[in-house]
């Protein structure tokens, strides 16, 4: 039985050789990370997520926190993950806070999607929807695909509508809806799958 872990509330700051969080193994799964602050410059990587698991079981939720920067590029690359070894936990770092005592959430990828939809969701041309992970359709939720629209998937990542929940996906023969690799190129088996998933 998966079992949610969390970590939250904490300061881990003036590390100055070793991974300041390491998740290993089994911890990887389901795991909740947040309302935590990262200072270490000096460290390796602020968050390591070990091997020997599947990494569509379950995304580590490290959103809400402070990782010592705002600048994205900076805290993606003091995560490792999937994003640097296969073998490895997919994490999920946005929204995060601008500041040590800064409350304000920052989502620079506010079209990146994972996790639950809690209510109705529609993604148009213009939007330029990225999945990261595995998205979930739950009963009651509807997800509109408008016509025109390319949704780009990244590694491993996957679209699941579960039983009542809905994915309304119509394009035209003018404006096709195009499911793709987030990679360019893309390559076959970049990312999973769309799923119907009874019961």
């Amino acid at each position: 039985v998966s079992r949610v872990k969390y970590f939250m509330n904490n300061i881990i700051e003036a590390i100055t050789s070793q991974n300041a969080v390491y998740l290993y193994y089994e911890w990887a799964s389901a795991t909740i990370i947040r309302e935590n602050i990262f200072e270490n410059p000096s460290s390796h990587y602020d968050l390591y997520c070990g091997m020997g698991y599947d990494p569509l079981v379950a995304a580590v939720d490290a959103s809400r926190n402070w990782w010592g920067t705002a600048d994205d590029d900076v805290i993606s690359s003091r995560i490792f993950d999937f994003s640097i070894s296969s073998g490895n936990a997919v994490v999920s770092h946005v929204p995060y806070y601008l500041g040590r005592y800064n409350r304000t959430l920052y989502n620079p990828r506010a079209n990146f999607w994972t996790g639950t939809l809690t209510q109705n969701v529609t993604w148009a041309p213009s939007d330029n929807p990225i999945v990261f992970s595995a998205l979930v359709v739950p009963a009651g939720i509807m997800l509109t695909i408008l016509p025109g629209t390319v949704v780009r998937l990244q590694t491993a990542a996957s679209i699941i509508i579960n039983d009542g929940g809905a994915i309304l996906s119509r394009g035209t023969s003018a404006d096709r809806i195009t499911f793709t690799s987030f990679n360019m190129p893309a390559n076959p088996g970049d990312w999973k799958f769309i799923k119907f998933q009874e019961g």
